[in-house]
């Protein structure tokens, strides 16, 4: 497979560059860009579509919408000051990003949110004014973080999250087998869908920095993808609930052995809860080296 993302076959699209804007839809979703291409100006009468608000903050809204009978997130990201100038240096904007990585998770047998489109507004110079992304509400879900704070009391609590945790295990490995990490995959962005009987259902979302990486990178890509997820699930257990982790994800897809993994995990556990920025940045090159 090449490392590259791949792209959806079932798009629909408006605008261009020298337009301003550009809107790309899925099939599925394709009413709600009906609904808007008659106006004048498509992308501002779609973003500002009336929902359910979620979070208003400066540089970002969330909203639900009605959409048949599916709901949808509507996420709108807003750049400003130096953040819109930075965009000229970027290939796509972060919308596009998360919306690619998707479809990217969906063709390596990851389940991920459904994404049903984004947007992106730019100015005269070139930069990226705002974006958004479209995804499928997924009903009955409690992303894990939430899902660990409300459950920890209950009964049979470590037996429930470790199974969550082989699940993770499993898919983390079919990740990094190809070289592909998440980068920022912390317990907010996984959905757990926990019936009272049968397995849990596990979901990525918000994932907007995935990449593809080989060689030394590789290894730095692991280590933030293991440390971001499981430095959140410590908060709750002792270390040895990693071996739960460990017991799906194991041999190590980037070469290591064992014994060197746990090792190297450590020290990135280490860093990340280090306060002072030098302390985080020596564990950090620590834990890359090829011998302790």
């Amino acid at each position: 497979m090449k490392r590259r993302f791949i792209p959806y076959s079932d798009e629909t699209h408006t605008g261009s560059f020298r337009q301003g804007f550009r809107i790309v839809i899925r099939e599925p979703y394709r009413f709600l860009l009906d609904e808007f291409m008659a106006h004048p100006s498509p992308y501002a009468f779609l973003t500002e579509k009336k929902g359910t608000p979620v979070k208003e903050e400066r540089r970002t809204v969330i909203r639900v919408w009605k959409a048949g009978e599916r709901d949808l997130y509507f996420k709108h990201y807003f750049y400003r000051g130096i953040s819109q100038m930075k965009t000229l240096l970027s290939r796509m904007p972060k919308a596009q990003r998360e919306y690619l990585t998707m479809g990217l998770l969906k063709h390596l047998g990851v389940p991920g949110v459904e994404a049903a489109g984004w947007g992106v507004r730019w100015n005269r110079l070139g930069s990226v004014q705002s974006c958004f992304i479209l995804t499928v509400r997924e009903e009955d879900t409690r992303d894990f973080r939430a899902w660990l704070k409300k459950t920890e009391t209950d009964p049979g609590f470590r037996e429930r999250a470790a199974v969550i945790l082989r699940k993770l295990g499993g898919l983390f490995r079919r990740m990094h087998e190809e070289r592909f990490f998440l980068l920022r995959p912390n317990t907010r962005n996984v959905l757990i869908r926990y019936p009272e009987t049968g397995d849990p259902e596990v979901l990525f979302l918000d994932q907007p920095y995935a990449r593809f990486l080989t060689g030394p990178a590789a290894r730095w890509g692991q280590l933030r993808d293991l440390a971001t997820l499981l430095g959140g699930v410590l908060r709750h257990f002792d270390e040895r609930i990693i071996d739960e982790f460990y017991e799906t994800y194991l041999p190590d897809p980037v070469g290591a052995s064992p014994e060197i993994l746990h090792q190297r995990l450590k020290l990135a556990l280490r860093a990340r809860e280090s306060e002072g920025r030098g302390g985080k940045i020596a564990l950090q090159c620590r834990a890359l080296l090829p011998h302790f």
